[in-house]
């Protein structure tokens, strides 16, 4: 089915350094804006007003007092005046949208499912689940059409304003999810996955024909996607299902049409091992993917889990400007350990968070957060700490499992699932935080929404309600989403009115 074009043209982005310039008229949103600049640093800009243009980019953010450029001071006082102005309530505020780095859409059918499974061999869990719902929606277009809808517009509910997606195999469904991606109003970046050995005999296809359909498919979006919002990228499934002619094929096609490459990578132990069973002369995945010029693309290489990446691939990964996408869910089922965040960052190498439904069993990022702040700290306590209730080595923190210093806050986790994830796909000039000149990929949170989870009470600042948001809201408080100024998203609500205080009666 053809793409939906939108009728508004792409925006422009300005370049660092660039004057601003904005296309009236103005939206104007007056309130709190929350959104984490580095690593770490959470910023609460509280009665500040933000104004997104008619191309959805935001052409101000103004502090109370702030005297606006002429122009601005103009267009703001002109929304104000015919009433385009909403003003958050107390318990709202603004919040960048998610970005999901790693998430399988056709994999959302079975989500929650198959988790006591191996993920390698014959009865683990690509052979039982992933390749034959893979395999069926490339069989069936009308099916895969309805399912990608569905977990678009689940994502989106969710939170999920960016999101970096495998397909499958098939051009023709690949297509169907883009086309999903560009009608809903989420910002994607597509991938139809190459294969053409250990994978099912009617589930891989020759090298040359993967290199063919992924070159279609980046025509097919440059022809039709108006809004320039979803774009493809190559997508090389992992080194066990793609020989070195493929891989070396699919890494040309990247530096001749500068794309993006995806894929797994040091992502389970049965999986390193099968690597080392394939290539006994280059045992490690991270190191044929750069042989093969997989890393070293024009716009980079974001690899899914790199949970057993050793020091010196971390290394390479930052020489090469590459990325981890973090799924801490999925690897607390299948990856054997946990990723070290923090120590790859420091190492220079770019992270963000991903769902990667359905290994994650969970298409919310709020999902994501928790689970990365609880593996960090499971890394930094260890889980090999005591015996049957008797401490042992407890002066060795390598013995015991433990790695000092790896949890991550609250913070630094949000950072990861908005900035970071920008970062990691190269957007970070366009989305991942608020400020002139960006996207308005946003998110209004209200924990006072109808049917919340969280409780708020009289003394809760702003950062408790961040924090209560984040450990144990969910996608009620999520009342509006939007991608680049257009509202995509809003729950319905069956309560009327929003939540009260809790207080003492009588108060």
């Amino acid at each position: 089915s053809p793409l939906v074009m939108l009728a508004t043209a792409p925006p422009q982005h300005p370049a660092p350094g660039e004057a601003i310039s904005f296309q009236p008229p103005l939206q104007l949103f007056e309130g709190c804006l929350v959104d984490t600049p580095r690593f770490g640093e959470l910023r609460l800009r509280k009665d500040h007003v933000l104004a997104v243009d008619a191309t959805g980019l935001i052409a101000a953010i103004l502090a109370p007092g702030e005297e606006a450029p002429p122009d601005i001071r103009e267009a703001v006082s002109k929304a104000r005046a015919e009433g385009r102005l909403q003003k958050l309530e107390a318990g709202q505020w603004l919040l960048p949208g998610f970005v999901d780095c790693h998430i399988h859409a056709p994999q959302y059918s079975y989500t929650g499912t198959g988790l006591d499974l191996p993920l390698m061999g014959p009865d683990g869990w690509l052979e039982r689940y992933t390749f034959p719902a893979e395999r069926r929606l490339g069989q069936d277009l009308p099916e895969a059409q309805a399912r990608y809808r569905a977990v678009v517009s689940q994502t989106l509910r969710r939170g999920t304003t960016t999101a970096l997606y495998f397909a499958t195999l098939h051009l023709e469904p690949s297509k169907a999810l883009a086309s999903a991606a560009e009608e809903l109003g989420q910002r994607a970046l597509v991938g139809k996955v190459s294969m053409d050995r250990n994978s099912p005999e009617d589930y891989r296809h020759a090298a040359e024909t993967n290199i063919a359909d992924t070159e279609a498919l980046v025509d097919f979006l440059e022809a039709n996607c108006s809004s320039k919002r979803v774009s493809a990228v190559v997508t090389p499934r992992f080194v066990p299902t793609c020989s070195p002619e493929l891989l070396r094929g699919l890494a040309g096609l990247a530096e001749r049409r500068r794309l993006l490459v995806q894929t797994h990578c040091a992502e389970s132990l049965d999986e390193v091992a099968f690597c080392r069973a394939l290539h006994p002369e280059q045992p490690r995945d991270a190191l044929l993917l750069d042989e093969a010029g997989l890393l070293s693309g024009p716009r980079g290489a974001i690899l899914a889990h790199g949970v057993h990446l050793s020091d010196d691939e971390l290394d390479l990964l930052a020489k090469r400007k590459g990325a981890v996408a973090h799924c801490p869910l999925s690897n607390a089922y299948f990856a054997d350990g946990v990723f070290r965040v923090r120590e790859a960052l420091r190492r220079g190498v770019k992270v963000g968070l991903g769902t990667d439904v359905a290994g994650g069993y969970d298409p919310g990022m709020l999902s994501a957060i928790r689970a990365a702040m609880m593996s960090s700290r499971m890394l930094q306590s260890g889980v090999a700490c005591y015996d049957f209730g008797e401490e042992r080595k407890a002066d060795d923190p390598a013995a015991a499992g433990r790695l000092q210093g790896a949890a991550l806050s609250h913070a630094e986790a949000l950072w990861l699932a908005t900035m970071g994830g920008a970062e990691a796909l190269g957007l970070e000039q366009q989305i991942g935080t608020f400020g002139a000149g960006k996207s308005f990929d946003a998110l209004l949170v209200d924990v006072r929404s109808p049917d919340s989870a969280v409780d708020v009470f009289p003394e809760d600042s702003l950062g408790d309600l961040l924090q209560k948001f984040l450990h144990i809201g969910d996608d009620r408080n999520l009342i509006q989403v939007f991608v680049q100024g257009r509202q995509v998203g809003r729950l319905p609500s069956k309560a009327p009115g929003r939540r009260d205080l809790v207080q003492a009666s009588g108060e």
